[in-house]
């Protein structure tokens, strides 16, 4: 076993972090890459635990946001607690937000980042998903909504799956998740890549 684990204070939160990361980085979770990347998205988490409840100034969007979705596919990152009202339409269409990372009763294993994760994702009874995220821009004093899609959920998941991996690779340092999404690090899980 990989010397990844701390104990102590906030350590349950520090072990799931640099775990997910060490798949999203496609690194050893004990590496410099990770630690780095692990202390970011810690100094993110502080400041989103401060600012929780208000919002950013100012909003910018990366990507068309689609009309008809019936729901859409995230993960704690960023700003999560702006998604609800940033993917709420002009007309006040509202449709639900599956968050991957929720820990529910209900989790389905699938491919994340090349291997098995265990992921809370929308049922099969939805036909249009977008994938969105909202994120602090530098300095944290506005958000940029970044959305792809719309997928068809059937056919499509796939993609949708990997369009969520390319958000969150990209606001690595921002994560939030607070549990693991794995059962073992990258170095576990593929050995073969980690050399």
């Amino acid at each position: 076993m990989s010397v990844w684990r701390r104990s102590g204070c906030g350590s349950d939160i520090v072990n799931a972090l640099r775990l997910n990361l060490s798949h999203m980085l496609h690194e050893r979770s004990d590496s410099d890459a990770v630690h780095r990347f692990a202390q970011e998205a810690m100094k993110h988490r502080r400041w989103a635990a401060r600012r929780a409840s208000t919002d950013l100034c100012g909003r910018t969007t990366r990507g068309r946001l689609p009309e008809d979705v019936d729901c859409w596919v995230s993960a704690s990152v960023g700003a999560p607690w702006l998604l609800a009202s940033a993917l709420t339409d002009e007309r006040g269409r509202y449709a639900p937000v599956y968050f991957v990372d929720r820990a529910v009763y209900a989790l389905t294993q699938r491919e994340f980042f090349g291997a098995t994760a265990d992921l809370h994702l929308p049922p099969r009874t939805f036909s249009r998903v977008g994938v969105a995220v909202v994120v602090a821009r530098p300095g944290h004093r506005s958000s940029q909504l970044e959305v792809a899609g719309p997928f068809e959920w059937t056919s499509e998941q796939q993609h949708a799956e990997r369009a969520l991996e390319m958000l969150l690779q990209r606001h690595a340092t921002q994560l939030l998740v607070a549990r693991a999404l794995w059962a073992a690090p990258f170095e576990v899980t593929n050995p073969q890549e980690c050399g």
